[in-house]
């Protein structure tokens, strides 16, 4: 897939300083292992939870976040992340699923500017509309507003299609699970995992474009390597 792709962006990547018991089934490097595989990719990591109390021991400056990375020939103008809610440092060890943490690049495409946000979600459960979500999408959407040129957000939002903090994303945006009807991001693996039980979850990821970035196409191939389905954009300015 790299060959065909500019820009990757991930979720839920692990670092880690030191690695006593690398048994316990838990990729601790999976950041490394990511700059491994695309030596023609810059990356970038965004920090979202410190994981060191929930290790058991196993390793030691453990940190969760998102990553992105970009093609090398690709002018990078500026990047950043924040906290749409919560922080890394101040929540408890009981709290790592009521962050939310968006990260973006900017580039220079031609003379023109494209900026890319990776987005990981508040993950309580029911996932549902509540006041930290509604705040953590007024968050994305000044952000957004605050951004000249072509806009791109992509991510695991946690959230129901039909809630208001997805509905005031795509009041400037365009929501592309919508526009394609998508009915699911989630793979086998999700729905194995939770056979004869109700499901309610299926759609947990979304990308939303500025209505000036031209669609070329829009897919969610069908991929077990994780719970959720990749979601990968074909797009020109």
């Amino acid at each position: 897939m790299s060959p065909e792709t500019d820009i990757f962006c991930f979720q839920e990547a692990l670092k880690a300083e030191e690695v006593y018991n690398d048994g316990i089934g838990v990729r601790f490097f999976l950041l490394r292992e990511l700059e491994e595989l695309l030596p023609d990719f810059s990356g970038s990591f965004a920090p979202m939870v410190s994981l060191d109390k929930l290790t058991g021991g196993a390793a030691s400056g453990v940190v969760l976040g998102t990553a992105i990375f970009h093609r090398k020939n690709l002018r990078l103008k500026e990047e950043g992340s924040f906290f749409a809610y919560g922080s890394l440092y101040k929540i408890k060890s009981d709290e790592t699923h009521k962050i939310g943490l968006l990260q973006y690049k900017t580039f220079d495409v031609g003379g023109a500017s494209l900026t890319v946000c990776d987005f990981h979600g508040i993950a309580t459960w029911p996932k549902n509309d509540n006041a930290a979500r509604l705040e953590q999408s007024k968050k994305i959407l000044e952000f957004l507003n605050g951004v000249d040129g072509h806009k791109i957000l992509c991510g695991d939002f946690n959230l129901y299609p039909d809630t208001k903090s997805i509905a005031v994303l795509g009041h400037t945006m365009k929501n592309l699970i919508k526009d394609f009807n998508v009915r699911t991001t989630r793979s086998r693996i999700h729905y194995e995992g939770y056979k004869g039980e109700a499901v309610p979850d299926s759609i947990s990821d979304y990308m939303f474009v500025s209505p000036d970035i031209e669609v070329g196409s829009f897919q969610l191939p069908e991929v077990e390597v994780s719970d959720h389905l990749p979601l990968i954009l074909d797009f020109s300015l």
